[in-house]
């Protein structure tokens, strides 16, 4: 058995025979970090036969190569002798190219049979275990929502929460109403998305260019469209003021003496005046943004088939409108009726964390009703020790343990 570099080509090739991959191990999202990271694609024959492999993003600190494998190696980790004939070799590949270390995070769940054994396995071999974060402190998330697609569209969204589902029919009643992009579209998600990312505008477009060549990527984005807002609230404004209107004259006719009647009356003048205050609101609304206002937007990609939702983004003004929920029940219906199996609705946090920071964030895309899936965390695999040492002394020691 040997270890070499690959082509592109024969990554992709290489994909194709395996049962369990991610997009983040593909030749495209190497190709989209090109401009961090250099990708270092590698596979271990078999004879004529790739057997396992990484896809290694190379990113040079002070003189200093050290790698990064998003969503570990492609490998049967349940073999442990395979798991150990690799390492090796690729321990002595890597020195070839002056890499110091690689840190990867493995796609191992911890509620897998075999997660004990082969997490004892990686520390026998001296991985280096980062620790199990609670946040986003991961090369790659540690705690995944995952919705299954395999039921019928029905029973997917009668196993929503239920205030959600109210949240995806008030943002529809609010003109929210969700588009298809472009290209060009890529600002609307980087406007929404730049207070709290790291990635500019080029990785976006890099994104679109890469995996657009199989058209697996869309942006979707979430609109108000004032007019029909305004419409809607004076249609409703309208019925609360006839339905507050007959409740009042039956007050009248029976002075007082029905309290069913008085306190639906009571109800009536709070409904009507909620519906004022909308109604003075989409006004305003419709009178300063009459072309409409982008609230939310989200990028997808699809690989195999499991569809991704790889960054979302929105106003924080308008959160009112609803529209993120509108827009992930659209997505999800979309790509369950093109007969996709599961979506990736992204990171989340430890959601057994007590007082938990990103709580809302969890709330959002669990109400959807998705499994949690819990990984392992970030492994480090030290490679020239000599170097690695000096290394650790440098400045640039600290920003690994960001990443």
């Amino acid at each position: 058995m040997e270890i070499k570099e690959l082509s592109k080509n024969e990554w992709d090739n290489f994909l194709k025979t395996v049962p369990n991959a991610s997009i983040y191990q593909t030749s495209e999202y190497g190709l989209a970090l090109a401009k961090y990271y250099n990708p270092l694609l590698v596979g271990l024959y078999d004879n004529d036969k790739i057997i396992a492999g990484a896809m290694i993003l190379v990113q040079k600190h002070l003189g200093f190569n050290y790698g990064y494998i998003p969503r570990g190696y492609i490998i049967d980790y349940e073999n442990l002798e395979l798991l150990n004939i690799f390492t090796e070799k690729l321990k002595k590949f890597l020195l070839e190219y002056n890499i110091i270390a690689i840190k990867l995070s493995p796609p191992i769940k911890r509620n897998d049979k075999q997660y004990l054994s082969i997490y004892k396995h990686l520390q026998k071999l001296n991985y280096w275990h980062f620790g199990y974060n609670n946040f986003f402190e991961a090369l790659n998330t540690r705690h995944e929502a995952v919705l299954d697609l395999a039921p019928s569209l029905e029973e997917i969204f009668y196993k929503i929460n239920e205030k959600t589902r109210q949240k995806i029919d008030d943002a529809v009643k609010q003109g929210v109403m969700i588009y298809r992009g472009g290209v060009e579209d890529l600002t609307i998600l980087h406007n929404q998305t730049k207070e709290h990312s790291n990635y500019d505008l080029k990785y976006y477009q890099d994104l679109y260019l890469h995996f657009n060549k199989r058209a697996q990527i869309s942006i979707y984005y979430a609109k108000i469209n004032t007019g029909l807002f305004l419409t809607n609230i004076q249609k409703d404004y309208r019925e609360q003021e006839k339905k507050a209107g007959k409740l009042n004259s039956l007050v009248l006719e029976k002075q007082n003496e029905d309290l069913e009647i008085v306190g639906e009356k009571m109800q009536a003048d709070k409904d009507l005046a909620r519906s004022k205050e909308l109604l003075v609101k989409a006004t305003k609304i419709n009178n300063q943004r009459p072309e409409g206002i982008n609230v939310a937007s989200a990028l997808v990609i699809t690989f195999r088939t499991d569809v991704y939702i790889l960054f979302e983004g929105h106003l924080k003004d308008y959160r009112s409108f609803y529209a993120p929920h509108l827009l992930y029940w659209k997505i999800i219906e979309k790509y369950k009726k093109l007969g996709y199996q599961r979506l990736f609705l992204g990171g989340i946090a430890n959601p057994n964390v007590e007082d938990n920071p990103y709580q809302k964030l969890n709330d959002f895309k669990l109400s959807f009703n998705a499994e949690v899936w819990q990984y392992a965390g970030d492994f480090e695999l030290i490679i020239n020790k000599s170097r690695y040492y000096l290394f650790q002394r440098s400045k640039a020691f600290k920003k690994i343990f960001k990443k």
